[in-house]
C-alpha cells in the first residue's frame, strides 16, 4: 500500500532513532497477508505508543507550534503598536491615501518580493529559506555521532522545510506571520479609532479632486460588495485639506470603516489566500512523495524482522480450475488463464510450458507499449516471468509497478524462474511490496 506523507515521516524519523540506539523489538504485529509497507505502518504504529520513542517523535513537532504560536502573538502585537504609533502621534487629520500606504506597502513590497525569490528559485522559498537553514544549522548542527533525539529531530525539520514540499510550508509559514501582523494592524486601527477623532483629508500638489474619485472608485467595489459603506463622489470632493464636509461625523465614519475595509481586502485577505494555497499545494506535493524503501535500513527490515508465517497461496484464486504447472520448483497456484509476460528475460532463457505462442517480453519501449495495451483490453489475471538469477534493481521495480498499476494489485503474481537465491528473492519481495502486492503473490517455477 502506499504510505502517506505522515507515515512516511513518521518511519523516517523510527529509522534515524534505530540507527542510533539499535533496533527496537519487534512488536506483535499480524504479518499474514500483508504486503512490507502496511506491515512496516503497523509496527511503527505500535513502536510509536512507547513512552520514550513517542516522546522523541513528538519533540521537533512541539518546538515549532511553540515557535509558530510566539512568532503569531508577536506580529499581532507588533501589528497594533506599529498602526497606534504611527497614526496616533498624527494629530487629528490623518491623509486618507498616505495612511493606505503606510499599513499595507510594506506588506504588499515583501509579498512580491516572495514571488519574485520564488520564481526565480522555488527551493529558497522567498526570501526565508537561507535564514531557516541558518538556523536549523545553529539549532541542529550535524553531528558526527548525533543523539537518538538530535537524529529525530533533523529528519522532521529536514524533510518539513527543505524537502521538496519545504518551501511550500515556509510560504504558508511567511504568509501567516505576515497575516497576524495585519490582524494586529485591523485592531490598532479600531482602538484607535473607538477612542479617538479624526479627521480624514487628503491633498496633493499635482492631482485633482478628479484623480482622487477616481482612485477611491477603483479601491471601493470589493467593499461594496460586502455592504461596506463607501465614501461617494462629494465625500471624497469635500474631504480637500481646504474643505469643510457638509456632515462632517458622517463622513468621517465612512472614511474609518473605508480605511478599516481596505487593510482587510487588499492586505489581510491576500495573505490568507496565499496561505491557503501554500496549504494546499503543500499537502499535494507531500502526497507525491515517496519512500525509499532501498535504504539498507528497510531491507534489514525486511530480511530479519518482517515476518513471513504462511507460505505462498493465492488470496483471490480464480473459480475456474487452475492451469496445471510444469513439475520443478512448484511454490503457490496462479490463476487460470493468466496472461503471461515476461520482464527483460535473456535470449537463451527457459520458458515454462504455461506461456502461450503471443508471450511478449518486456525489453524496450514498443514491447511495453504492447503488453499494457494487452493487460488494458483483458483486465484479467497477470503472470510476469522474471529471471530468478536477477536481483530487481530499481528500473525493474518501475516497471512492476506501472503494471500493477494498469492490471490492479490483486491481479498480478511475480514468478521466479529458477527460485532466487535468498538475497534476490528478498529484492523481488521488495519490489512487490512497494508495488501493493503481498508475499503470496511471489511465487517460483
Amino acid at each position: 500500500m502506499p504510505l502517506s506523507f505522515t507515515q512516511q515521516l513518521n518511519a523516517e524519523q523510527l529509522r534515524a532513532i534505530e540507527d542510533i540506539q539499535g533496533v527496537e523489538p519487534v512488536p506483535a504485529v499480524a504479518s499474514v497477508g500483508l504486503d512490507f509497507p502496511t506491515w512496516l505502518v503497523r509496527r511503527n504504529a505500535e513502536l510509536s505508543k512507547r513512552e520514550p520513542l513517542r516522546q522523541m517523535l513528538q519533540h521537533a513537532p512541539g518546538i515549532f507550534f511553540r515557535l509558530f504560536l510566539a512568532a503569531v502573538l508577536l506580529a499581532i502585537l507588533a501589528g497594533v503598536v506599529t498602526s497606534i504609533k504611527a497614526l496616533g502621534s498624527a494629530g487629528t487629520q490623518l491623509n486618507i491615501f498616505w495612511v493606505l500606504g503606510v499599513l499595507l506597502g510594506l506588506s504588499w513590497l515583501s509579498l512580491l518580493l516572495w514571488l519574485a525569490t520564488l520564481l526565480l528559485n522555488r527551493d529558497n522559498a522567498g526570501v526565508l529559506a537561507p535564514l531557516f537553514r541558518k538556523l536549523l544549522d545553529r539549532i541542529l548542527p550535524a553531528r558526527r555521532e548525533p543523539s537518538a533525539q538530535q537524529a529525530a529531530d533533523r529528519v522532521w525539520l529536514q524533510r518539513l522545510l527543505f524537502s521538496s514540499s519545504g518551501y511550500l510550508r515556509l510560504g504558508w509559514i511567511t504568509h501567516g506571520i505576515w497575516s497576524a501582523y495585519l490582524l494586529g494592524g485591523l485592531l490598532g486601527l479600531l482602538l484607535l479609532f473607538a477612542t479617538r477623532q479624526f479627521d480624514f483629508v487628503w491633498e496633493s500638489t499635482l492631482l485633482g479632486g478628479d484623480s482622487f474619485v477616481a482612485i477611491t472608485g477603483a479601491l471601493t467595489p470589493p467593499l461594496a460588495a460586502i455592504g461596506v459603506p463607501v465614501p461617494d463622489a462629494g465625500q471624497i470632493l469635500t474631504s480637500s485639506l481646504d474643505q469643510t464636509p457638509v456632515n462632517a461625523a458622517q463622513t468621517r465614519r465612512v472614511w474609518a470603516i473605508f480605511l478599516l475595509g481596505c487593510v482587510l481586502i487588499y492586505g489581510l485577505l491576500p495573505r490568507l489566500l496565499m496561505g491557503l494555497i501554500c496549504v494546499l499545494a503543500e499537502r499535494r506535493a507531500q502526497s507525491r512523495q515517496t519512500l525509499d524503501l532501498n535504504q539498507p535500513y528497510y531491507i534489514r527490515l525486511q530480511r530479519e524482522f518482517w515476518p513471513q508465517s504462511s507460505r505462498p497461496r493465492v488470496l483471490d484464486a480464480d473459480d475456474q480450475p487452475a492451469a496445471p504447472l510444469p513439475t520443478g520448483g512448484k511454490a503457490g497456484q496462479l490463476p487460470a488463464n493468466c496472461q503471461w509476460f515476461g520482464l527483460e528475460l535473456p535470449a537463451q532463457f527457459s520458458l515454462p510450458a504455461a506461456t502461450p505462442p503471443d508471450f511478449i517480453n518486456l525489453r524496450d519501449e514498443a514491447s511495453r507499449r504492447n503488453a499494457l495495451a494487452a493487460i488494458k483490453a483483458q483486465r484479467g489475471a497477470v503472470a510476469l516471468l522474471v529471471d530468478g538469477n536477477k536481483a530487481a534493481d530499481r528500473g525493474l521495480q518501475r516497471v512492476v509497478m506501472e503494471l500493477a498499476e494498469v492490471a490492479g494489485a490483486r491481479n498480478l503474481w511475480l514468478v521466479l524462474r529458477p527460485q532466487a537465491a535468498e538475497a534476490k528473492h528478498q529484492s523481488w519481495l521488495q519490489a512487490a511490496a512497494r508495488a501493493g502486492l503481498t508475499p503470496e503473490q511471489v511465487t517460483f517455477l
